[in-house]
């Protein structure tokens, strides 16, 4: 065959069949699958047919090959079907075009479906049969593709601050041993898909913080009190904040800020609205510097779905 491979063969591909005979004979009659070939005298009982593969062939190896022709003598010989020649190699015809299934998108984000600046996305990828290239690229970008074996291959991506924000889109073009090329898959096949956002939450500003529990003083904290309660405000237009998180942060006077309390996930309902965090009289009075006479700092650090984050200004 003229492909590559030369015991591969697709659709627009030539194969040669070469004789040889012992005797003067006419140009032989070549015909494949009852198609006929196109016949040459070379010289020396010496011939080649050449034949191009329409499409409509059996798959598999070339072995429905008739010749046909006559001695000087008028003597008729033939050759029907079966191998090709002692010692000659089989072509095998391909027309089926390459699949890729499954295909799978996913990003080495706490959430799968979300990435941010820095985060990895993998597109796994399953060939119905062996390939000779397979290219990807990920927001028009390369991507890096390793083959598992010749049907398998994972191609990886890290996202830059440049890369178009939404959800990520992708394109894999692919050909098999025989050179099909693939239609180029541009989605998953089990809806999975993956949403950059390199956008940090807006800056925001902690709202009231009061002291909660015995005798309350505004702007004050005494030793009858049980607790703080903070109020973080949550930006309604931000639809990434919900399944985020926020972050409480304190410290005494010139001391370094410190996280404190536990992180706590933004929900649908705190869309919008102040969202109340609360800590208790010991998780303050253990701040660096806790002492009479002093003041407390208190700020928040909000984090998106993805992951990008806002430091709040203090209170």
């Amino acid at each position: 065959s003229n492909n590559a491979f030369t015991h591969l063969a697709k659709t627009g591909d030539v194969i040669t069949i070469t004789m040889t005979y012992d005797e003067d004979v006419d140009l032989p009659a070549v015909t494949v699958e009852g198609n006929a070939a196109d016949e040459t005298d070379l010289g020396g009982e010496q011939f080649e047919a050449t034949y191009i593969f329409s499409g409509s062939e059996t798959e598999g190896n070339v072995n429905y090959i008739a010749i046909s022709t006559n001695d000087y003598l008028g003597n008729s010989g033939t050759y029907n079907g079966g191998a090709v020649g002692a010692g000659s190699s089989t072509v095998q015809y391909d027309r089926t075009l390459p699949e890729l299934s499954p295909v799978i998108i996913v990003s080495n984000n706490a959430d799968t479906e979300w990435a941010k600046v820095g985060d990895t996305v993998t597109i796994s990828a399953t060939a119905s049969e062996a390939l000779i290239t397979n290219t990807v690229t990920v927001v028009t970008q390369s991507a890096t593709t390793t083959n598992i074996n010749t049907s398998q291959f994972n191609s990886t991506y890290a996202f830059t601050d440049t890369d178009p924000e939404g959800i990520v889109a992708f394109e894999i073009a692919f050909t098999d041993s025989a050179g099909n090329n693939g239609t180029n898959v541009v989605s998953t096949t089990n809806n999975s898909k993956v949403t950059f956002d390199r956008t940090p939450p807006a800056d925001f500003t902690v709202g009231t913080i009061v002291a909660t529990g015995g005798n309350v003083v505004e702007n004050a904290w005494n030793s009858t009190n049980t607790g703080l309660n903070v109020n973080v405000p949550i930006s309604a237009i931000d639809t990434t904040l919900k399944n985020g998180t926020v972050q409480l942060w304190a410290k005494i006077g010139s001391n370094s800020f410190t996280a404190i309390g536990s992180s706590s996930n933004i929900t649908d309902s705190d869309l919008g609205s102040d969202k109340l965090m609360s800590l208790d009289s010991a998780e303050v009075e253990a701040l660096t510097g806790f002492a009479e006479e002093d003041s407390i700092y208190i700020k928040a650090v909000m984090n998106d779905r993805p992951g990008n984050d806002t430091e709040g200004t203090e209170s």
